[in-house]
């Protein structure tokens, strides 16, 4: 049985939740990439804000998944200027508010797209990704509640059918997995532009056959509806086998815990909000249940990292002589995490310090605790 992190061939996970799933997936990354683990990467899974982390990843990295020394060098000293100044938030607010983007007021998740595209420098289209790592970005089908999945060499559900993903940008795949009811979504995918099949891969043949789409227009709902979590890409049949290209998987999760306030009467879209939010807490639950139960089963194959969680709640009291020689944060420093909300907002400078140290700090107790690889390995300061 491995127990050599660096051994596996690892597939990832990126959750949902926002600016604050964004910070926790950058700190998650800067831990991995301290020791060299980026290019174990193989196989990519995203929701929501996890799909917008790794797309910034890629427009900062001329398009390609960094290596660990190209993440510490390229990537992470940068990432301050931008969280801290650049809000997606602000601009597409702005934009839609002016009567020259008016156009885009019943498809506002589609100037998501544009606003990911021009703040954010997030360019390209999906087949011009490289083949490897695999990145799967997951949106939710409105007519249904399914998976939909963009990456580079299809887009498609299996109750919908299946097409090449032609001159689609990346921009709009992540802003179709970005997609929150009532505020942002639906993202809007006209269908005849495409061709359609029943089945991977897409060659017209007797057992696949060409498919016509039931409506001229495709609406998506964010990802996280159907799988916050990010990671159901990454098995054959969740819970129970991972695919083919991997034998390893780290489920990096910034899920929020649902609000104990009640919402204003007064304000019809933030019980909108909370009622999503509902859903997607019960959904998350489950899925952290059946990640749980098979990491107990398959000790050496996976590691579920949480966000707002403190060192003390992480390390079990038989294994603290493991942590010895370092410092964690403080709770005072956690609350700062905990308060932060799901926005795409600019962030001040304690909130992206704390958050990015909490990801990186949780990855290294994890790690320690379950691949002899870390046992050795000082936590190093950020």
């Amino acid at each position: 049985m491995k127990k050599h992190i660096k051994d596996f061939n690892i597939g990832i996970a990126f959750s949902g939740g926002g600016i604050r799933a964004i910070l926790f997936h950058s700190g998650v990354l800067h831990n991995l990439a301290r020791h060299g683990l980026l290019e174990n990467i193989k196989v990519i899974s995203s929701v929501s804000g996890g799909s917008i982390f790794v797309g910034l990843l890629y427009s900062m990295n001329n398009g390609r998944w960094p290596t660990s020394k190209e993440y510490m060098i390229n990537i992470f000293p940068f990432l301050r200027q931008i969280f801290c100044n650049l809000s997606i938030a602000r601009y597409w607010y702005h934009h839609l508010a002016n009567p020259l983007y008016w156009n885009y007021l019943p498809k506002r998740a589609n100037f998501l797209g544009v606003t990911l595209r021009e703040l954010w420098n997030i360019k390209g289209n999906l087949n011009e990704l490289p083949e490897y790592p695999k990145w799967f970005i997951a949106a939710t089908v409105s007519k249904n509640g399914k998976k939909w999945v963009f990456n580079r060499d299809y887009i498609g559900s299996k109750e919908l059918g299946f097409a090449k993903p032609e001159d689609t940008a990346l921009s709009e795949a992540i802003a179709a997995s970005t997609a929150y009811p009532g505020i942002v979504g639906p993202f809007q995918l006209k269908t005849k532009k495409y061709t359609w099949y029943k089945d991977i891969p897409y060659s017209n043949s007797d057992k696949n056959k060409i498919v016509q789409p039931d409506n001229s227009i495709y609406y998506f709902y964010d990802g996280g509806l159907f799988d916050n979590l990010g990671c159901d890409s990454l098995f054959k049949k969740f819970g129970e086998e991972l695919i083919d290209e991997i034998d390893s998987i780290i489920v990096s999760d910034a899920c929020a815990p649902l609000s104990q306030e009640w919402f204003s009467k007064w304000k019809p879209l933030s019980r909108t909000k909370k009622m999503v939010d509902m859903i997607l807490v019960n959904t998350d639950i489950l899925r952290i249940r059946w990640m749980r139960e098979y990491i107990e089963k398959n000790r050496s194959l996976g590691v579920l990292y949480r966000i707002d969680r403190h060192a003390d709640e992480l390390i079990p009291s038989h294994k603290k002589h493991l942590f010895k020689d370092s410092a964690f944060m403080s709770k005072d420093q956690l609350n700062v995490v905990r308060n932060l909300k799901t926005h795409l907002k600019k962030v001040s400078p304690a909130e992206f310090k704390y958050t990015i140290r909490n990801g990186y700090e949780t990855a290294f107790i994890e790690n320690r605790l379950y691949f002899d690889y870390y046992r050795n390995k000082s936590r190093t300061d950020l």
